[in-house]
């Protein structure tokens, strides 16, 4: 189970592997969290670095979209821009 929520957090964060943008540490970790909370587990310590890093990868559209979706769909419509 913990291995399909962790591919489902990959995808949810890594949209767009050839955007780098290394200034969203802090807040890739609050959309590793809003993930989690979306997709109502809890996500163990290891995935969620590794959901960091890709995530830092993102452009900022792609984060900011991130934060503010209300729903698993909604998160998985942020694309780069």
């Amino acid at each position: 189970m913990i291995r399909i929520v962790t591919a489902f957090l990959v995808a949810a964060t890594a949209f767009s592997a050839t955007a780098c943008s290394k200034d969203g540490g802090g807040e890739c970790e609050k959309v590793v969290a809003h993930t989690a909370k979306l997709i109502g587990m809890e996500i163990p310590a290891e995935e969620k670095k590794q959901a960091i890093q890709r995530c830092e990868k993102e452009p900022a559209s792609v984060r900011a979209c991130a934060l503010k979706s209300k729903s698993v769909e909604e998160l998985m419509s942020c694309k780069p821009s």
